[in-house]
Formats: C-alpha cells, sequence, structure tokens
C-alpha cells in the first residue's frame, strides 16, 4: 500500500483515462449484442489443432478490436494472476506477459509470440487435454469456461504446474473464434502442498480413512489397511457402514458444506470379525468441488493416544486455498487520496463493502505502529528503486484486533516515468503467523521436556515438578499436579502452583477427583468452565470447586497408575483447543517415560547390586568348602592307605578292590578340591597386570608341561607372539590348560600342536591348534562349564575345570574364548585379550 506523502503530482493523463474506460464500457456492451445474435446464426466452428491456423483469414478492417485499458488489466493480472496472454487467433499471434515467461524463467524476448513456440513447454501427456479443453469451449461457443492445470517445463529443466483459464472474446462471422485471452498462475506450491498432504496421510500412525458424500470408501491409509486386515483394493469402494458401527448419522450429515469436528465411540469391525472399541473423529470439507469426509480412528483397545497430524493437515489445506481469496485495490492516480477497494477488501478487514472510506489515510490509521515506518519505507523503494512491494503488515479490523497481512503491489508509470497508478492484493496471513508462533513454542517446550529428561543427578519428584512447571506455561494454567492412583485413593506426588487444598502427601478418594472423570471420558477430559458444565454435580467439583481443568491419565499396559493434570481456580479464557489437547497428550507421555526410566534405573540398580552379592558369596562358598573340606578328606585318605597296608592280602579281593575304591576316590576328591580351591581365587586374587612378552609366556607353560609333553611325545610349534598386557601368571596358566587338553584328548596317533596369535583390531586373539578327538557342535559351549566331562574318566582323566578356569582367567582380560573349529581330525579353541 503506497502512501500519498511521497509528493508525485497529479498527471494531465487522469481525463484521458477516464475517457478510455468509458469507451470500453461502450465496446464491451456492443459486443455482447452482436455475439448473441452471432451465436444465435452461428454455425459449427472449426476444430481446434495444437498449431491453430484458420483456412481463411479475417482481415483486420473487418475485425471489430477490444480496446483495454492494458494499465488496469496487467496491473490486476500481474498483481493477482502472475500472468495472461492474448491469442489474436487469424494472425497466429499469442502475446504472453513478461511475468509469465518469468516463471518459466524465460526473459521477455527469448521465446516468439506464436502459438508453436509455447506448445513445445507444455508436457506432452498434458498437451492433448489442454487442445480438447479448447475445442469444448470453442465448440459450446464460449458457454463451457476453459480451464485446466498443465506441466510446463522450465527453463532450466525442472515442471512447473500452472493454472490457465481463458475465454474467446471475438467470434467471426461463421462463428470461428477471432481473439482469446487468458490468465496463467503458477501453482507448483499447491502442488507440493498437496503431495505433502497425502504423504502426511499415507504415514500417519492413525487409522485414516476418506468417504465420499453417499458413505463410499475413497481412501484409506496404510495404518487403516494393517489395522483393518484387508487389502486396500478390497477396501476401496466399500460402504463405510460395513467398517464402523454408527457411522451414518454422526459422520455424514451436513454433506453440503464444511462443519465442524464430530466425536464419538464406537466399534470397527476388522477382517477376522473383531468388534475393535474405537473413538471416531471426523470432518468434512471440500475437494474439487466433492464433499468428503475425513475420519480418524482412535484404538482405545490400545489406551495411546497418538498425536494426530489430520487437524493440522486440514488447516494447512485451509490456509492455501484462502491464500487465493486475495483483496484487490487500486490506487488510480497517486496525487489524490482516494482508492478502490474490492468486497472481499473490506470482508478481510470486518467491514461491509463501503463500510468505511476506501483512501491512503484510512490505511494509515489502521496500519499497526510498528509497522508504519517499515510500509511506508518499502513504498519509497518502490517508488525511487522499483524494489518489489511485498510487505507483511498489521491492519486493525473492525472488532479492534490487529491481523497479519501480506501485500503485494505493480507500479504504472507515466510516459515522463512517474509513479502514476498502483494495483495490489492484500492476503490474510495471520493462520500463518500463529501456527509459526505456536510451532516454535512447541518446538521450544518439547526442548524443556528433553532437557529435563536427559538431565543426570534428578530426583523423579524433581523431574516432574520440572515438567508441570513447562506445563504451566505452555497452557496458562496455574496449578500443576500428579498422583498415584492406589486402589480408591488418589495420592498427591508433585504439584506447583498455591494450592493449598491440595498438599504435596495427601489423599482422596477416586470418586472425588478428576482423575476418576478423565478415565471415564477415555484417559483425558478438558473442561473450560466446570460450573457450567455436566460434571458441576461431580464429587470432584462439589468437593474442590475448581472451574477449569484438563487431566490426562497415566497408563502402562492398559492400566491406569497415575493422572497429570492442570487447574484453575477460575474459568479459563476460551475453550481448549486442539494444540492444547495434544501438548497435554504429549506430556502425558514423557511422564510416562521419565516413571519407567526411573523405574528401569532402579531394578538394573538393584539387580546388579544382587548379582555382585551372590557372586561374592558363592566364591566365598567355593572357598571354603573346597579348603575346609581338605582336612577331612585328608584324614579319610590317610586312614584309607593306613588301612590298606595293614590289611592288605588278609582280606578277601573284593575288599581289597573296596579298599583301592576308596583310596582313588579320595584321590580324585583331592584333586577336585584342589582345582575348585583355584577357581575360586581367581576372583578375589589381585592381579599383576603388565607389558611382558607373550612368547616367552607361552614357553614357560610349556616348561611346565615338559614331563607330559616328553610322554606322549607331542610335536609343539610356536608361532608368531606379540608382546601383550595382563597377569602373565594367569595367562601362562590359560595357554598351559589348553596345551594340556590338546594332548590328552588324542586316541592312537602322535599329538600335534600349534600355538599362534595376532593383533585383531582392539584384541590380541591367539589360537592353539591340535590333532585331537574334537568336539561335537553340540558341545562347544558346555566345555567352558564348571565340571563339565564330555568323556569318562577310564577313557581320559581330568576334573572338567580346566577350560572353565581359562574361560574366567579371559574374561577378567576383557576377552571371549570359543571353539573355532572341530572336527574328529582336531580342534582350534581361539581365545582374545584386551588391548590396553
Amino acid at each position: 500500500m503506497p502512501h500519498k506523502d511521497s509528493g508525485i503530482a497529479a498527471s494531465s493523463e487522469t481525463v484521458s483515462l477516464q475517457k478510455k474506460n468509458a469507451e470500453l464500457r461502450a465496446v464491451i456492451e456492443k459486443l455482447r449484442q452482436e455475439l448473441a445474435e452471432a451465436r444465435s446464426q452461428a454455425t459449427p466452428p472449426p476444430k481446434i489443432t495444437p498449431a491453430l491456423r484458420l483456412n481463411k483469414a479475417i482481415p483486420e478492417s473487418e475485425m471489430d478490436p477490444m480496446r483495454w485499458d492494458s494499465h488496469v488489466v496487467e496491473g490486476i493480472l500481474e498483481s493477482t494472476l502472475a500472468g495472461f496472454c492474448d491469442w489474436r487467433i487469424p494472425e497466429n499471434k499469442k502475446y504472453m506477459s513478461p511475468s509469465f515467461k518469468a516463471i518459466l524463467g524465460y526473459r521477455e524476448n527469448e521465446i516468439a509470440d506464436e502459438p508453436g513456440a509455447w506448445e513445445t513447454l507444455v508436457h506432452p501427456e498434458d498437451l492433448p487435454v489442454l487442445m480438447d479443453k479448447l475445442q469444448v469451449h470453442v465448440a459450446s461457443g464460449g458457454q463451457l469456461p476453459y480451464e485446466s492445470e498443465a506441466r510446463y517445463l522450465h527453463k532450466k529443466g525442472h515442471i512447473v504446474w500452472i493454472y490457465c483459464r481463458g475465454k474467446v472474446i471475438e467470434w467471426g462471422p461463421e462463428g470461428q473464434p477471432l481473439r482469446m485471452i487468458g490468465s496463467h498462475l503458477d501453482i507448483s506450491p499447491l502442488k507440493t502442498i498437496e503431495e505433502q498432504l497425502i504423504s502426511v496421510f499415507e504415514k500417519s500412525p492413525l487409522i485414516k480413512i476418506v468417504v465420499n458424500a453417499e458413505g463410499v470408501v475413497q481412501m484409506v491409509n496404510e495404518r487403516a489397511v494393517h489395522k483393518l486386515g484387508w487389502e486396500k483394493n478390497v477396501l476401496l469402494g466399500k460402504p463405510v457402514s460395513e467398517l464402523i458401527a454408527d457411522i451414518a448419522p454422526p459422520a455424514l450429515r451436513n454433506q453440503n458444506g464444511e462443519g465442524a469436528i464430530e466425536s464419538w465411540f464406537t466399534t470397527i469391525v476388522t477382517r477376522f470379525s473383531r468388534n475393535v472399541p474405537v473413538e471416531v473423529y471426523s470432518s468434512n470439507y471440500q475437494f474439487h468441488g466433492k464433499v468428503l469426509t475425513n475420519l480418524v480412528l482412535v484404538d482405545l483397545t490400545e489406551r495411546r493416544r497418538l498425536e494426530t497430524e489430520l487437524e493440522k493437515s486440514h488447516m494447512r489445506f485451509q490456509l492455501a486455498v484462502e491464500g487465493t481469496r486475495d483483496g484487490i485495490w487500486e490506487w488510480r492516480n497517486i496525487s489524490e487520496d482516494q482508492e478502490w477497494w474490492s468486497p472481499q477488501y473490506y470482508r478481510l478487514l470486518g467491514y461491509k463493502e463501503g463500510e468505511i472510506e476506501a483512501n491512503f489515510s484510512t490505511f494509515k490509521s489502521m496500519l499497526h505502529p510498528e509497522d508504519l515506518g517499515p510500509t511506508l519505507k518499502a513504498v519509497d523503494a518502490l517508488f525511487e528503486h522499483d524494489v518489489p512491494y511485498d510487505v507483511e503488515y498489521r491492519l486493525r479490523k473492525k472488532t479492534g484486533d490487529y491481523n497479519w497481512f501480506r501485500a503485494r503491489t505493480t507500479l504504472v508509470r507515466d510516459e515522463a516515468g512517474n509513479p502514476h497508478r498502483m494495483v495490489g492484493s492484500l492476503s490474510d496471513i495471520q493462520y500463518q503467523k500463529d501456527t509459526e508462533e505456536r510451532l516454535a513454542q512447541q518446538e521450544a517446550y518439547i526442548k524443556e521436556l528433553y532437557a529435563i529428561s536427559a538431565t543426570p543427578n534428578l530426583s523423579l519428584s524433581e523431574k516432574i515438578r520440572r515438567v508441570l512447571e513447562v506445563g504451566d506455561r505452555a497452557l496458562e494454567m496455574p496449578l500443576g499436579v500428579m498422583a498415584w492412583v492406589r486402589g480408591d485413593l488418589i495420592d498427591v506426588y508433585q504439584t506447583v502452583g498455591p494450592w493449598e487444598q491440595m498438599p504435596v502427601g495427601n489423599s482422596l478418594t477416586l470418586k472425588d477427583s478428576y482423575t476418576e472423570l478423565a478415565i471415564q471420558a477415555g484417559g483425558m477430559i478438558a473442561i473450560e468452565n466446570v460450573g457450567q458444565s455436566p460434571y458441576a454435580s461431580s464429587g470432584a467439583y462439589q468437593k474442590l470447586g475448581l472451574e477449569s481443568i484438563i487431566f490426562k491419565t497415566l497408563e502402562f499396559n492398559g492400566t491406569v497408575y497415575g493422572t497429570l493434570g492442570f487447574i484453575d481456580l477460575k474459568p479459563h479464557e476460551h475453550p481448549f483447543n486442539e494444540f492444547e489437547k495434544d501438548f497435554i497428550r504429549l506430556m502425558g507421555e514423557w511422564v510416562s517415560f521419565v516413571i519407567r526410566q526411573e523405574e528401569l534405573e532402579i531394578l538394573q540398580k538393584k539387580q546388579t547390586e544382587d548379582l555382585a552379592r551372590s557372586n561374592r558369596e558363592l566364591q566365598q562358598f567355593a572357598y571354603v568348602a573346597s579348603h575346609d573340606l581338605q582336612e577331612p578328606l585328608r584324614m579319610i585318605t590317610s586312614y584309607s592307605q593306613l588301612f590298606a597296608k595293614r590289611y592288605q592280602d588278609q582280606l578277601d579281593e573284593k575288599a581289597d578292590r573296596y579298599i583301592t575304591y576308596i583310596i582313588e576316590g579320595g584321590a580324585r576328591m583331592k584333586n577336585l578340591l584342589d582345582t575348585l580351591l583355584k577357581y575360586s581365587r581367581l576372583g578375589n586374587m589381585e592381579r599383576n597386570e603388565a607389558r611382558f612378552d607373550g612368547k616367552k609366556m607361552v614357553e614357560t607353560a610349556l616348561t611346565n608341561l615338559a614331563v607330559l609333553i616328553q610322554e606322549s611325545r607331542a610335536g609343539i610349534r610356536i608361532g608368531d607372539i606379540p608382546e601383550i598386557w595382563g597377569d602373565e601368571s594367569q595367562l601362562t596358566l590359560v595357554i598351559q590348560n589348553l596345551v594340556a587338553n590338546a594332548i590328552k584328548f588324542v586316541r592312537d596317533k602322535t599329538p600335534n600342536v600349534q600355538i599362534e596369535a595376532e593383533v585383531s583390531g582392539k584384541y590380541w586373539c591367539f589360537s592353539v591348534r591340535d590333532n585331537g578327538i574334537g568336539i561335537a557342535p553340540e558341545h562347544r559351549k558346555r566345555v567352558f562349564e564348571v565340571f563339565e566331562r564330555l568323556n569318562s574318566r577310564e577313557e581320559f582323566t581330568g576334573t572338567g575345570m580346566g577350560l572353565a578356569i581359562c574361560k574366567k582367567i579371559v574374561e577378567q582380560h576383557e576377552g571371549d574364548i570359543w571353539v573355532a573349529e572341530s572336527s574328529p581330525e582336531g580342534t582350534v579353541i581361539k581365545f582374545t585379550l584386551g588391548r590396553k
């Protein structure tokens, strides 16, 4: 909107333009009369082809040219539609406005003003459609409108969606079209929004169904297909009444227009004929001239309130539609303080047409004081430097409230180059501003919730208190409370705000609380004025007297274990909107998450402590048992040996055999106890860790096994062994046990053992390969357990503790041990050690 104070003098062209306007109106009226007469006698018009040519050219002397006030036409179209065309058909000339060429990335002189030049830019699939619609328009004598959406090729190679609308305004004596004008609008952003809406619809976690006015399913999303159990092609075209009980009365009324969102509880029928309880939200809207109904279903069996994008998507769609409903204004002579406003311009400001005077002074009086300076500055930049005028400002409406608008304009200069006339549009962008502010607030609150849940060393009570403080600010409610449900009672766990009636630790019966109302309402209740609602007679209101409430139950696996709510002692200023309801649902999810996280941490800590205590007790028991049993075992063994020495050959053969069994059993028992004592000490022994030569460690282990190696004639090969870090004595024992097993478990051949090691990432990896009897796949984990034996004592001696000791030592060195390969021809056992 320009301002008069720029000091632009009045132009003498004013009188001339007024005369042209009068002539224009007379010519239009004359053409209307001639057109009506010609159509009554007209023959069918010729068929229109892509490169339209008339066999019979009409002499220009026979044409009655339409005179246009070009400044007004170009100004209006450039401001509101972005481009227009003028097609003189016999001459095969098609003027396209510079702005339309600019939409496709071209300068004014880069494309010839001929139909053929433009046809090459239309998508091949859309050109026949455009020509068919043009033929229909011509065949109807202009009665049927010519309008379509088509894809054009941009100079840079991408696609631009264009909305085309035109009309034949001159006809030949035989009914042939002579001249056609049209307008073009770039609708690519709307197409992008449409694709986004479809994507949001398909990927929504909620069950979504769209039906037409007859109640037939038109669209379903992926969640609906999954939940209902039928294939998508089966659901499409199905009467919605076969899927949802009690659907027709609430959802399909008011089909001639958009209605408010309605909701009710009912059941759905899946492919397996289960009656699943749901809450249904429905809203009607118009799309391409058809009335459709959006149905959003929330599964109540899961008791999970999913955050829905239905209302946001619907509101975004409304914003895109409303963005085209601009108010038009014209400043016909900048030197005069007089303007023209369209009826829609008045409606945007809340006035009836002509209720206030349309001039610049009125406009300035309605501008927000903070926006006056920037707006006038933008006008000066337009006048002085032709800087495009695209401004956002606030105007005071009839109600006294300020509303955000976006203004765009086209400037017309006179022959001397002075600003003379302006034509512009006004768009309501208040919703966009509100949405941006709301999303910014929501993002800030969500970040706060993240920060609270991630803050270490905060007690559960402190986390809940901080969450309630966030809710107080977001919902503008002074009091917040979180309570536990305990049977028929409610225990207050945490509060914020001055609520003396319900301090922390206090209890009240469930029937006298708003938690019970929230449970009855399906998990959430929001009332802006309880005293004027059906809940005025409830026990909660009679006892507590709170005037506005919004409560959400806290649930886990279908059980209500708590409640989260915000209250006020006076009625709320406005009914709770979907944003506020969605936010408390989100808060309920966060509180449940924090509580479950706290419980899991407590449980994990307790389990860790119990496990550590159990391990200590087991180690102590093993040590005590193995140590304390040594003395009685020595006594049994000693007296058994004395008995055998004194009475050998004095008893019968059976008695001698029994004595031998006792002595051998005592020896095995002593060996087991010695091994068990060694195993139990591993957990309590302090490791003397240092860096040492791994090859010398292996050689020490082989020295300890020298007798066994010599007696078995075993062949031992040592590969590359690096320096390693750890307890040398313990790791020597690992190698010693593995080599001893490799030598022992061999049948009918000389044992061969190969020992080597390599660096593997963050570990040293050792391998011991033998040519023994092998280990069956089902036993490869068992062999590392305590006292596990796979062979009889008569065939192979041992306690079954060797590999268990190896496993414990390796794990203490942050490694792992396993059977890497095994067959009747041999076994490979590998173990890793953490590198330091």
